[in-house]
């Protein structure tokens, strides 16, 4: 088990070495660094777009880290590289305490070691913060909702809704939904008389009320474009890839 977590740790280490040594590895890193110099060039706050050309990829939110990144490290990928990869050790650590939780010590070490060794952390933490921050977040909901599907009370039920209402304004809707359907449909098969109430609708409604104004500004302004884009978010933009597609590749 030792060795488990040293090789862990180890990965995560490696996750902050060179950062700035490598120029921006491959086109999504390279746009998204772009767009949020744009951002922060011209003060936009409502929609990201490369040189006035309006692109749809991923909600504003997604390049929080890009954005606050640059302002650290201007003209270089070392700020936004540092907070995902602080981002990807966050996610290893949820990993471990979930499993942990629900599996045991064992099960929860290796399947945080598992994470902190895979080839697609690193390669998240260079080029695709977005789908870091929001499995971040989803994973976060779930572990707040999920004591109620088992018929335990949970203090964290507001955070979890939180997490899913900042998911939305990061990832769009599939990132969204799927900690909430899972939560729901483990609820299915653990029923309990005296489990307490998830509170959906509530939920529902703290997640549309914090993300539909940016939503539906964005319809005023663009119309049909933005609206065709949407359901594939976070890759809505992504050339010979249609929506459809989107929940897959958002798996993997």
């Amino acid at each position: 088990m030792r060795v488990v977590v040293c090789l862990g740790v180890l990965s995560l280490v490696a996750l902050f070495v060179g950062l700035g040594r490598l120029d921006w590895t491959d086109a999504r890193e390279a746009r998204d660094a772009w767009i949020a110099h744009d951002l922060i060039l011209h003060r936009e706050l409502l929609t990201p777009s490369i040189g006035g050309v309006p692109r749809f990829e991923k909600p504003l939110f997604a390049y929080a880290l890009e954005v606050a990144g640059g302002a650290l490290t201007p003209g270089s990928p070392a700020g936004p590289r540092a907070l995902k990869s602080a981002l990807a050790v966050l996610l290893v650590l949820l990993t471990t305490a979930i499993g942990m939780r629900g599996l045991g010590a064992r099960a929860g070490a290796i399947a945080g070691a598992v994470l902190a060794t895979s080839l697609a952390l690193p390669i998240a933490a260079r080029s695709d913060g977005t789908q870091l921050l929001a499995t971040t977040l989803g994973w976060s909901a779930w572990a707040g909702l999920a004591p109620i599907a088992l018929g335990r009370r949970s203090r964290a039920r507001l955070l979890a809704y939180l997490a899913l209402a900042v998911t939305f304004m990061v990832g769009g809707p599939f990132p969204t939904a799927w900690p909430l359907l899972a939560v729901l449909l483990h609820a299915r098969g653990n029923r309990s008389a005296g489990r307490p109430r998830f509170g959906p609708v509530a939920g529902l409604l703290i997640v549309l009320g914090l993300g539909l104004p940016w939503y539906g500004a964005m319809l005023e302004r663009h119309g049909l474009p933005f609206a065709l884009a949407m359901p594939a978010f976070p890759y809505g933009g992504e050339p010979g890839a249609p929506w459809l597609t989107a929940p897959a590749r958002m798996v993997g």
